[in-house]
């Protein structure tokens, strides 16, 4: 327990005294921790370490019984965990008794059935034979069984073991494809990103998914030696779910209610939105980068089965790069060659259909012709003469072609072997050289490897100092950095310092000196007095001002209402001028009318 006294003195010396600020937390404490308490209490008899001197040990019966006392604790370990499980793990009486029951109903039924079966069994010969082969293959079946689970996982271990390997085959080709044509700095830059990326999986994501499992594996563990929960128990916890929930939410609008105005006072509360929107981005890239990397790993493994299938199949590889440039190449001459001899195709097939159907009208007018001999033969008596000729003609014509083929046949092979002959003797000249070539340039080759071991070797060396030393120069550089950094803040806050006592002396030279001269004034010896005069002033200013807002805000509606009746007497009077007017501009032709009948009454 964490005791909110941190002094372990004043902690006992509450308890002695019987003070509420450790009675009552250590109550809430026991009572809230009742049943895990017993458990630690019942576990302390048994599993308390026992402090044994180092000489002590030395004796070889102590060392043994040590040890003894230590195998008899972790095997009560084990036998209390497997306790705790099958106390988990039991169930309510009553669903033991219909188990039971149900048990029984089937251990009835199987007697039953055994009975029948004895009595079917009894006048059979040979059972007790039988019953042994029953039993045999009964074994024999579930070994079976237990032979194809266990081929089962050995084939998806190869799977597992296969892949890897290809991956790890493709890494090295990777590896020597980048050595060949990449530079030392390259490679060096591709070593320190994938270092990189390596110690921030390793310090920084793999951490994090490590404990995130190993919390929710004890959440599990804890739930699983938890006791069997009813269903009404469950609708009891989901109710209290809910509102627990109702009451969270509550809280956060009452909490982000009180926090509005304190938002804005809060200066760093910019940054912390910063910073949470910053690792929730790292988050959601870290995630996007595992993802992309399971998805090249999926297509370089696809791309890799289908290149093995394809060479088992063609018997050659897929092309890359300069090899794939001159297949196209020669498959872009191939398809002219293709074209060129499409178009001879045609031709040839125009030429054909000509020949066919000259070949037709031939064979009918020599049709004809033979029905016409035919006939004259049947006049002449000497029916059958023209077919026996031709049959004599064409035996004599296959005499001669096959004596003909026969000589070509043995000039061919004689001149064949001759030319073997020719050939195997001038590739043999021709390869003397090459061969002593050859071994020239294996010997260079030797020389060469020699080489290249050692400086290989030199260069990895070199490379291993190099990185102790970029690592210690780099440790060094961030000290030096830390250092600079916190004497730099230091030289700031010095020099805020510096600056504010030299406008306090300044301050205080002012004041000596206006105190002086008298330049100061009247009634006034310092900034001091003037200062709080002028904020006497200015309070005084301001008590008048805030009497005069409220006399204002006291009679605003009078003087409101007031207003409005001066508006609608301005209005009234408006319109009794505007009538007065109009009813004047109406009255003034009737009157000039008068005037001039006056005039005239006058005048007469």
């Amino acid at each position: 327990m964490k005791c909110q006294v941190a002094d372990p003195y004043a902690t006992h010396q509450g308890l002695l005294h019987g003070s509420k600020t450790i009675i009552f937390p250590l109550l809430h404490w026991l009572f809230a921790n009742g049943d895990t308490l017993k458990k630690r209490a019942y576990l302390a008899r048994f599993l308390r370490p026992i402090d044994v001197p180092a000489e002590v040990l030395a004796d070889e019966a102590i060392a043994t019984t040590h040890q003894q006392v230590k195998a008899l604790m972790e095997e009560f370990k084990k036998t209390h965990r497997t306790l705790d499980q099958m106390r988990g793990q039991s169930l309510s009486p009553e669903s033991l008794n219909s188990k039971i029951m149900q048990l029984q109903e089937e251990k009835g039924q199987l007697e039953g059935r055994n009975a029948r079966l004895n009595k079917r069994l009894r006048n059979v010969p040979n059972v007790v034979e039988y019953l042994k082969a029953v039993s045999e293959l009964r074994r024999e079946s579930e070994r079976t069984t237990e032979l194809a689970s266990s081929l089962k996982e050995q084939k998806r271990l190869l799977v597992v073991c296969d892949q890897h390997n290809l991956n790890t085959l493709q890494r090295l080709k990777d590896v020597k494809a980048e050595a060949t044509h990449a530079d030392a700095g390259e490679m060096l830059a591709k070593l320190e990103a994938d270092t990189n990326t390596n110690r921030y999986l390793l310090s920084q994501k793999l951490p994090k998914d490590l404990e995130e499992k190993r919390k929710k594996l004890d959440s599990l563990d804890q739930i699983q030696r938890q006791p069997v929960v009813s269903d009404e128990e469950i609708s009891e916890m989901q109710t209290d779910v809910k509102r627990l929930k109702m009451e969270i939410n509550v809280l956060l609008d009452q909490h982000g209610g009180s926090n509005a105005g304190g938002v804005a006072d809060d200066k760093l509360y910019v940054y912390r939105q910063q910073a949470r929107t910053i690792a929730q981005r790292k988050a959601e890239s870290t995630t996007r980068f595992e993802e992309l990397a399971r998805e090249r790993d999926r297509l370089k493994h696809d791309l890799d089965a289908k290149e093995a299938a394809y060479q088992n199949i063609a018997g050659t590889k897929v092309l890359k790069g300069q090899e794939f440039v001159r297949y196209a190449e020669g498959l872009r001459e191939k398809g002219k060659q293709c074209k060129a001899l499409k178009e001879d195709l045609a031709r040839i097939r125009t030429e054909n259909g000509i020949l066919n159907r000259t070949e037709q009208v031939l064979k009918e007018r020599v049709s004809s012709v033979e029905e016409a001999l035919q006939h004259v033969e049947r006049e002449k008596g000497v029916e059958g003469y023209l077919g026996t000729q031709e049959g004599l003609e064409r035996v004599s014509v296959l005499k001669s072609q096959l004596d003909e083929n026969k000589g070509k046949t043995l000039e061919e092979i004689s001149q064949v072997v001759r030319d073997i002959n020719a050939n195997v003797k001038e590739r043999k000249t021709q390869l003397v050289p090459i061969v002593k070539e050859l071994k020239t340039v294996r010997s260079q080759f030797q020389d060469i490897q020699t080489r290249h071991t050692d400086k290989k070797s030199l260069y990895q060396n070199t490379m291993t100092g190099m990185e102790s030393e970029l690592a210690k120069l780099e440790h060094d550089l961030a000290t030096i950095n830390a250092d600079c950094a916190k004497e730099e803040s230091r030289f700031h806050e010095l020099q805020d310092s510096l600056q504010s006592v030299n406008a306090l002396v300044e301050r205080a030279l002012a004041e000596e000196e206006f105190a002086a001269q008298g330049s100061v004034p009247e009634g006034v010896t310092c900034y001091l007095e003037e200062y709080s005069k002028r904020i006497r002033e200015l309070e005084v200013e301001s008590r008048a001002l805030r009497e005069e807002q409220m006399r204002i805000k006291e009679s605003h509606d009078g003087n409101l209402r007031q207003l409005e009746m001066f508006e609608h007497v301005r209005q009234l009077l408006e319109c009794k001028i505007h009538l007065y007017m109009r009813e004047g501009q109406e009255l003034q032709p009737h009157s000039d009318a008068m005037g001039m009948q006056v005039e005239r009454l006058v005048m007469g």
